[in-house]
């Protein structure tokens, strides 16, 4: 017996070893686990040690979780024994062992109901409601949830008892109980007031909350009830600067608006949503659903940009679904617009990928969609056979739905019947109580009438001995008082002991936790500054590869660069170079913006470096026409390809020729304008050239307006850029940008800055030096923009002549 004591301490002392020098997290635990007196606190401490290591090493916390069951059941320690099946049950729920893990957790009820621990044992329902519920067994887990806040509603732990109601409510509305959701839910807010010393965490659950009422009325089409639980759970993401969820507020939001045919508000709270969010999934959520507006107020072009950022964000993520949603779309938009040879094409792709993932909804969107096509294009056989598959669907569906809803109403008549039997027992057991004190108290008085008819005929018998039957009988009395508090006091002494061993153990698994996510936190703020550091190198090398800005003094009285980028790096850029005695200038949006942007950016500046070192003949068109075909070749991007991307960038370019004051421009999407005094009247009846004026400032614009092509790949014919040259004088200012500044937005206002208003600044403040226009850009900006995300690069150059 000595030697096999002997033995397992040396297995415990070398297993903890190994298991420190793999974690050095859990170091704390070392000496306890290590002790040769094998008791209730080694036993605990293995417990401790298997849950953390499921973080870390799965087969080691299987291997610490089994030995501290041996353990237990070796000391006879049902508690420890009872942890240690709930917590193994968690390690076959990581291996996904469904079964297993139901075994292990009832196996941990029953000994928690045994010993009496109603908090754990109202946990253990909770945790096997959960499991139910992945399985689909919503009968089981509704009944579950339903055993769980009824133990827990006798105990202080109000955290499980609200994650149990909010659980109950979701099983409510996904069998159509939309009365018992909200019910639920709002037993859940009533357990939030009650929940002492709240934290962060506890407040992020409130919003989830007012949140899934919100959905829940969305389900009942209560849509002002719905906005103004969604505007609640918003205020409490806002305070806790939780982004993702604010997104998912403004998303559902917009849900909201677009289910009440308000597609113009629907879209403005789906690209608040696009601000908030940062995970590809979400990213393609919003864009998808903003395409499916315009898709439903026919803009085409409009639906195209987002739906092809959904495209992306999906092929990213592999989420085969999305992927076959924004096909069925561009199907039916292709179908919207006549074009039915593509809405067949993007069709087929939609079709195929749900038989893949086997969608049948999804499926029957597609055929729909080929049929509608087929049918236009005079193949009435397979339009007829498009249409047929859609009818089987659709019957399919039918009975799905039916048989869902029979389900639904089954699990909801059942939850009514256990609740109507709950009722009658909890009222029989009223009744019982109340005859059983009634019957107490007969009994009772019966008793006192007893007592004095005896005393009254000792009293007759025995005057003589009244005096000391009533010492004695006061001095027993006493005696039975004095034992009935110690009693009291010895039960007293036993739940402050109980209470103050669970503290202990509830103190032991914060502090875990508590260490768990300082570490995480740490590690997640190095992350975010490593990423930070290399933001700012990139910013150093696009810096450091930008034209010397001093060669604007060769040819320029004066001039600024407005250059706000909104990530940090940019992708708007600038460029100079001096040639043949003449200056060519150059600003430039590329595509995206942040770290992609900048690459294209890098791009840009190289091939302008290449393309003017090389060419002879100095042409602002040409030189346009030259770095739009090095740069389609560079991307491999092909005009048949409806994949391809699209990457590219917009450009106004100048050359000046100061020795005749002559000036050259041709653009792709950006214009050029010349603040003058005079305008030639030739000019005003020009192509692509108009005059802006207003009455309070005798000078004019003249709006050099570039052709609506990229540099880049385009749907159209390539066609060569157009080259204007026109005379200028001294003192007339040019101005080149992108279209970062007209665009800034106003949430207030709900409006951009526009064209007009870019030029009326400009005009308004042309006799000012160019230092002083640079600051009544920044200040103009700023008050517009005021506290809100700024959304796009922003460049403005100046040159003063």
């Amino acid at each position: 017996m000595k030697l096999k004591k002997i033995f397992i301490v040396f297995f415990l002392f070398c297993f903890s070893l190994q298991i420190f020098s793999q974690t050095p997290q859990i170091d704390s635990l070392r000496k306890v686990v290590s002790v040769s007196k094998i008791d209730s606190t080694k036993i605990n401490s293995l417990n401790e040690l298997g849950n953390s290591l499921m973080r870390y090493n799965l087969q080691n916390a299987i291997d610490t979780l089994d030995l501290a069951i041996n353990l237990a059941k070796q000391a006879s320690y049902e508690q420890g024994l009872a942890m240690a099946y709930r917590y193994r049950g968690f390690t076959y729920f990581y291996l996904g062992q469904t079964d297993s893990t139901i075994a292990y957790f009832n196996k941990s009820l029953d000994l928690f109901l045994k010993i009496g621990n109603t908090t754990e044992a109202g946990k253990m329902y909770n945790n096997i409601g959960v499991v139910n519920k992945r399985l689909g067994n919503l009968k089981e887990a509704m009944t579950s949830f339903e055993a769980a806040i009824k133990l827990l509603e006798k105990t202080n732990d109000k955290r499980s008892l609200l994650s149990s109601c909010v659980n109950l409510s979701n099983i409510f509305i996904n069998i159509g109980n939309f009365e018992q959701a909200l019910e639920y839910n709002f037993k859940a807010l009533d357990i939030f007031d009650k929940i002492p010393d709240k934290t962060s965490k506890d407040s992020l659950l409130y919003g989830h909350i007012y949140k899934a009422i919100a959905n829940t009325y969305v389900k009942t089409k209560n849509y002002q009830e719905s906005n103004d639980n969604y505007l609640k759970a918003l205020k409490i993401y806002q305070k806790l600067n939780s982004t993702n969820d604010i997104g998912d507020i403004y998303l559902n939001i917009g849900y909201l608006f677009n289910a009440q045919d308000n597609h113009s508000q629907a879209i403005v709270n789906y690209l608040k949503a696009l601000e908030y969010y940062s995970d590809d999934d979400k990213l393609a959520l919003a864009n998808y659903n903003i395409g499916g507006v315009y898709l439903i107020q026919n803009n085409f072009d409009s639906a195209k940009i987002f739906l092809d950022s959904a495209l992306f964000y999906y092929t990213k993520i592999g989420d085969k679904r999305g992927v076959a949603l924004v096909n069925s779309s561009y199907s039916d938009a292709y179908n919207a617009m006549g074009n039915y040879t593509k809405a067949i094409y993007y069709g087929k792709i939609a079709l195929d990928t749900a038989e893949v993932i086997g969608d049948i909804s999804l499926k029957g969107q597609s055929v729909k969609a080929l049929g509608e096509a087929y049918k236009h294009l005079g193949d009435y056989k397979k339009a007829l056979e498009m249409f047929e598959i859609y009818e089987t669907i659709q019957d399919s569906l039918y009975n799905s739905n039916k048989q869902k809803k029979i389900t639904q109403l089954s699990l909801t008549y059942e939850f009514e019947k256990q609740k109507e039997k709950a009722e009658l027992k909890y009222n029989e057991e009223i009744k019982r109580q109340k005859i059983i004190k009634n019957f107490s108290f007969v009994i009772l008085f019966l008793s006192l009438l007893a007592l004095l008819a005896v005393f009254s005929a000792l009293r007759t018998k025995k005057r003589k001995n009244e005096e000391l039957q009533k010492k004695n009988a006061e001095i027993l009395q006493q005696k039975e008082e004095i034992e009935a508090q110690r009693d009291e006091i010895e039960v007293q002494m036993l739940e402050i002991e109980n209470q103050k061993r669970r503290i202990e153990e509830q103190a032991k698994e914060i502090e875990i936790q508590r260490d768990l996510a300082m570490k995480r936190g740490d590690e997640l703020e190095q992350k975010n500054r490593d990423i930070e550091a290399s933001i700012h190198y990139a910013l150093r090398i696009q810096k450091a590869i930008l034209p010397n800005i001093d060669i604007f003094n060769e040819f320029f009285a004066d001039y600024f660069i407005f250059n706000k980028p909104r990530d940090i790096v940019s992708g708007d850029f600038y460029w100079a170079a001096r040639k043949n005695g003449k200056i060519i200038v150059v600003a430039a949006d590329c595509t995206g913006h942040g770290v992609p942007g900048a690459f294209m950016s890098m791009l840009g500046i190289a091939f302008l470096n290449q393309i003017v070192s090389e060419i002879d003949k100095l042409e602002s068109n040409l030189i346009l026409n030259k770095l739009r075909e090095i740069l389609i070749k560079s991307l491999k991007q092909k005009f048949d390809d409806d994949t391809t991307t699209r990457d590219g960038m917009d450009m106004s370019l100048i050359i000046f020729d100061k020795e005749n004051m002559e000036l050259e421009y041709s653009g792709a999407y950006n214009s050029a304008y010349i603040v003058t005094d005079e305008v030639n009247e030739s000019l005003e009846n020009q192509e692509n050239i108009r005059i802006f004026e207003i009455e309070t400032v005798n000078k004019k614009i003249i709006e050099l307006r570039a052709d609506r092509m990229p540099i880049g790949i385009y749907i159209l014919k390539q066609a060569s850029f157009c080259r204007k040259v026109i005379k200028i004088k001294k003192n007339d200012k040019i101005y080149l940008f992108s279209d970062g500044y007209p665009d800034l937005y106003n949430k207030k206002l709900n409006s951009k800055f526009t064209s007009k208003r870019f030029k009326t600044l400009l005009l308004e403040n042309n006799n000012k030096t160019m230092s002083e226009q640079i600051d009544i850009l920044d200040a103009t900006y700023k008050n517009w923009v005021g506290d809100d995300k700024q959304i796009d690069d922003i460049l403005v150059i100046g040159l003063h002549i």
